[in-house]
């Protein structure tokens, strides 16, 4: 039992026994003529005692909220379905709050569940905003965490968790309190009681000042420790429950990135769930989700299902069903825009990209429409759109008279719908539809710290659990990204790089794409946890492509790319021929390596090795590889790429620093580093601060980054198994 079940016992109330079927958990409660009335006294203490933090009467009702735009955007490239009424918004927009907290409180809604991912991290400041915003606005709204950080993680990372959003976020008057308790919300996405012992002890470390809701897993009521309460997040299911605790409901599920609904959306459904979610009297009465467009789960208003008041029909839904009498001002709609007077200008054909599309099919060309016989701008409405190649699954993408190809556009077809404006007369145009190639900058995907040792208990038959042995889901990611060539960063298998650990765990997920991988070598391929110094199974699975002692080089397109053996000696004995012999300046390596770069002359350059030169991360920096960057430095190498620390780090561009310094010496015209250890076998929490020139960082997601290698630049993303929004992505220049 929770805390709160506890209380209820204490006088003498008994729950029957939980039963679950097809349809989710469905509870009967058996009370006595004066346990009720026990009851009902302990409730309204309970909630007197925190006023309206408590959200008054229960039930709670809250919705799931991400504060995540315009970071999220497109899933794996691809835009949502559905187009918003506020647009392509971002989240740090003071309007946008101000719409959304207006919109929630018109919904019924007693609380907003915000993902959070972290002290620092953009849904943090942004959720520290919208407390302000809700504050100043005088609103009942009350706002909770979804910790999606470290959910899974050791007590003391937890209890600095909890005393940063009680210190930093639940200090808000309009932070969501429950008893007196700061409510948080935890996505938890490791089956089994550990996580909830886990939890309990952190809370119990900081006085139980929290009111812990964990997300349910099979076997959740049997544990020892129990949270406060339970909830489900389960957004491709129409109705969710988990026991007594919550109900949750979602409109709909249509991931941007797949071609059809798992949850197709049913107004009519919608509301038979809403009612079914009243009726429960569930203590936590939930609607997943505000606004994660990426999924598809949105019940805030969309162009596909606007209605009379301006909310859309959903949150109509929830008005009328859950706030009846509350009395909300109408939305305001949006004023017109003068039309401005222009003169028409005649179509001109310059070059043909399709029978009613003109313009160069390629990334950064501007397409324009094409009539059949003579038309003007001024005559037409145009709406683009981005689909599949087979035609389906279209997006929108925008409104103007031209459409400017983007390089996400590459592989689909771009379609464009032509109206007559009233009055306009007929407008004849041609087939408006035209493939955008799949050609165009080439791309590479990079991770390192691979595949798990088939021996491990975590491995699970190469399923892996949920953080630990994820070879197969993240060489899942990497295939859909299609990249031109795959950059694996060391450590391919563990945990002694054997043939067997090749064979069984690395070759049936990322070994997939071994005609174009390019690998660097790690520490575990010298089978250096089992007493072994020698990589042969590794030049063995790869051959030529791996280079005889680890270093080698060539060019992806327009780049040239540079691999080098941060495993300075190893190989056995100095008279071995496998010893790597060293990375001073003395050292074979770089002898090859100022060769190398002086008999190239690419405007755009890329290294990469295992054991990164800067990181903050468990293993820290590799001192030994100090010299080789400052060699890399000099010939105005662009981007370093490492593994080795199982995380994402980025850093801003680093120039030659003295070879025993750990702190980097920025300079805007050096190297920008990624340590990418995030490739299948699990992640290492931070132990220490961010080194300067450290913007972006995080332990908690596995994934890849991919490059987008274009002429004279780049543009970077990284991207995660555990959610469908792009972590971190920029652009940058060659120098």
């Amino acid at each position: 039992m929770g805390v709160a079940d506890s209380e209820f016992a204490a006088l003498g109330l008994r729950f029957a026994d939980l039963r679950t079927n097809s349809n989710g958990g469905r509870v009967r409660l058996q009370l006595s003529v004066i346990a009720i009335a026990i009851g009902v006294v302990l409730l309204l203490t309970l909630s007197s005692s925190a006023g309206r933090s408590a959200s008054g009467p229960t039930p709670i009702r809250a919705a799931f909220y991400y504060p995540w735009f315009p970071e999220t955007w497109k899933v794996h490239g691809q835009l949502t379905h559905y187009a918003p009424d506020l647009g392509y918004y971002t989240s740090t927009n003071g309007k946008v709050m101000d719409r959304h907290i207006a919109a929630l409180s018109y919904a019924g809604m007693d609380a907003a569940i915000s993902s959070w991912h972290g002290p620092g991290h953009y849904t943090d400041v942004r959720l520290a905003r919208l407390l302000a915003r809700t504050v100043a606005r005088h609103s009942q709204l009350r706002w909770a965490v979804y910790d999606e950080h470290d959910p899974e993680g050791s007590v003391p990372a937890l209890v600095s968790d909890l005393k940063y959003i009680r210190d930093h976020l639940a200090n808000s008057p309009a932070y969501l309190r429950v008893g007196g308790k700061f409510v948080v919300f935890v996505y938890n996405d490791v089956p089994g009681c550990a996580t909830a012992s886990a939890w309990r002890t952190a809370n119990a470390q900081i006085g139980n000042a929290a009111y812990v809701d964990l997300k349910i897993f099979p076997g959740y009521r049997s544990c020892g420790d129990q949270p406060d309460s339970w909830h489900q997040y389960a957004p491709a299911v129409n109705v969710s429950r988990a026991d007594r605790y919550a109900v949750s409901v979602s409109p709909g599920f249509w991931r941007a990135d797949q071609a059809t609904p798992q949850l197709r959306r049913d107004p009519a459904r919608f509301v038979a769930d809403v009612r079914a979610m009243i009726a429960s009297h569930a203590r936590w009465q939930l609607v997943t989700t505000f606004n994660e467009w990426g999924e598809g789960t949105a019940f805030e208003d969309a162009r596909q299902w606007r209605s009379a008041s301006g909310y859309g029909q959903y949150l109509d839904v929830l008005h009328r069903l859950l706030a009846p009498g509350r009395v909300v001002a109408p939305k305001a709609a949006p004023k017109p825009k003068p039309k401005p007077v222009r003169k028409p200008k005649t179509v001109a054909v310059t070059r043909a990209a399709g029978k009613g599309i003109v313009g160069p099919v390629q990334v950064g060309g501007t397409l324009a429409a094409r009539p059949s016989r003579s038309g003007t701008w001024a005559d037409a409405r145009y709406h683009w759109l981005v689909c599949a190649w087979t035609g389906d699954g279209c997006t929108p993408a925008g409104k103007g008279a031209t459409y400017r190809v983007r390089g996400g556009d590459l592989g689909h077809l771009i379609r464009l719908l032509v109206a007559p404006k009233p009055g306009a007369g007929t407008l004849r145009f041609g087939p408006t539809s035209v493939v955008v190639p799949a050609s165009g900058p080439p791309s590479i995907v990079a991770a390192g710290d691979i595949a798990c040792d088939p021996t491990s208990p975590s491995f699970k038959g190469g399923a892996g659990t949920s953080k630990s042995c994820r070879q197969l889901a993240v060489s899942d990611l990497a295939m859909r990204l299609r990249p031109t060539a795959v950059l694996t960063l060391g450590d391919t298998a563990y945990e002694c790089g054997d043939a067997s650990a090749l064979a069984q765990s690395f070759a049936p997920t990322w070994g997939r794409m071994t005609a174009i991988i390019h690998p660097a070598i790690g520490n575990h391929e010298y089978g250096n946890a089992c007493h072994r110094n020698d990589a042969s199974p590794y030049f063995s699975y790869f051959g030529a492509a791996a280079g005889t002692k680890g270093w080698y080089s060539y060019d992806v397109g327009s780049w040239h790319l540079v691999v080098l053996n941060s495993e300075c000696h190893y190989g056995g004995s100095s008279s071995s021929p496998s010893q790597v012999g060293g990375c001073d300046a003395l050292s074979p390596q770089a002898a090859w390596l100022r060769h190398d770069l002086a008999i190239h002359h690419a405007k755009c350059t890329l290294a990469y090795w295992h054991e990164p030169r800067f990181s903050s991360g468990e293993h820290g920096d590799a001192a030994q590889m100090g010299y080789l960057w400052n060699v890399l430095a000099a010939a105005h190498v662009d981007i370093v790429l490492s593994g080795h620390n199982h995380d994402w780090e980025r850093f801003d561009p680093i120039g030659a620093t003295p070879e025993g310094q750990t702190q980097p010496n920025l300079d805007p015209n050096g190297i920008r580093e990624f340590v990418v250890g995030t490739g299948g076998r699990s992640d290492y929490p931070f132990t220490a601060a961010p080194l300067q020139g450290e913007p972006f960082r995080n332990d908690s997601n596995l994934g890849v980054l991919s490059l987008s290698l274009q002429p004279a630049g780049y543009r970077w993303q990284f991207h995660s198994i555990f959610t469908s929004q792009v972590l971190d992505e920029g652009s940058g220049a060659c120098h």
